[in-house]
């Protein structure tokens, strides 16, 4: 199994650097306008031998790992077969698994996900991704956490009132209860910084346990991969994005991710390299640098430990 030794991967008792890219045909890129890119594993979209064609390129140019989202149990014959392939390269997979989503769970789901494709013990498996840019929205959909914000400021600071005290300010209020801070207060550094700084406190404190719940569940089922988590940028701060390495304590690594920068930044190159940075869930150190490289029929993304 890989695993996170100190500031690198390793494998056994070996460093292990990791060379990887998502799992894409050709057929999925250059589309017309209105045509919807299909996943690879979709049963109607898949082709063996066009992917044993791409698994050769990608071990020819040194790749080890591909990423690959399982969506629906219709998918798990090819993503069987996508591993078997890989194991006889000596290849690793990144997984995504629906419902192993910190923000809206679907456990039930998951597991089914999860004993179709029988990925809980297979060693193919390098990690699962459980988080993806998270954000919560504007503040009409952040009014969801407001009870368990009260309940956070209770259990921080004994009652409702005292933490107002200690704040020294009277908390937002929607409807005559306590809520969070109003788009414009991320959004614009004002007199309340201290309030909204606390807010994103508790924002943390409830993602950790979420990925902490995700943690346990996988543990519990037996599995040995790592968990990993991918955080970019999310939108503007009044789309309220959440940081994954808040939640470090519960990952293997957090990889920082370039995607959906605005494009006169990748007219200038920015979002064509995107630095991915691994946190080992032993210690909140730095544990290893990818850097994705966006050319024009790949992507790839290289890792080494940083020494």
């Amino acid at each position: 199994w890989i695993g996170v030794t100190g500031s690198g991967f390793t494998l056994g008792r070996r460093p292990l650097f990791i060379f990887g890219a998502p799992l894409a045909l050709r057929s999925s890129v250059g589309l017309m306008p209105g045509e919807v890119a299909r996943s690879p594993l979709d049963a109607a979209a898949f082709q063996p031998e066009a992917v044993r064609r791409e698994l050769d390129l990608a071990q020819t140019a040194g790749l080890n790992v591909l990423d690959v989202s399982l969506e629906q149990a219709s998918q798990a014959p090819a993503l069987r077969w996508l591993m078997e392939e890989m194991r006889a390269r000596s290849m690793w997979l990144y997984v995504r698994v629906a419902g192993l989503d910190p923000l809206e769970p679907d456990l039930d789901r998951a597991q089914a996900l999860l004993d179709a494709a029988h990925l809980l013990r297979d060693p193919v498996v390098f990690a699962f991704e459980v988080g993806s840019s998270p954000w919560l929205g504007r503040e009409d959909q952040r009014r969801r956490l407001d009870e368990d914000w009260r309940q956070w400021l209770i259990e921080q600071y004994g009652s409702l009132e005292r933490s107002e005290k200690i704040v020294g300010q009277t908390w937002w209020r929607h409807e005559g209860q306590i809520t969070g801070p109003p788009d414009e207060a991320l959004a614009v550094d004002g007199e309340g910084r201290a309030a909204v700084a606390l807010y994103r406190r508790f924002l943390d404190d409830w993602f950790s346990r979420r990925l902490g719940h995700l943690r346990r569940f996988l543990a519990e089922r037996g599995s040995k991969a790592l968990m990993g988590a991918r955080r970019g940028w999310g939108g503007p701060p009044e789309r309220c994005p959440l940081d994954p390495s808040a939640g470090w304590i519960h990952l293997d690594f957090v990889a920082l991710d370039a995607a959906g920068l605005e494009a006169d930044d990748a007219a200038r190159g920015v979002a064509a390299c995107a630095v991915l940075v691994f946190a080992a869930r032993a210690a909140p150190a730095v544990a290893a640098v990818a850097v994705h490289v966006a050319l024009p029929n790949a992507t790839a993304a290289l890792l080494a430990p940083l020494g």
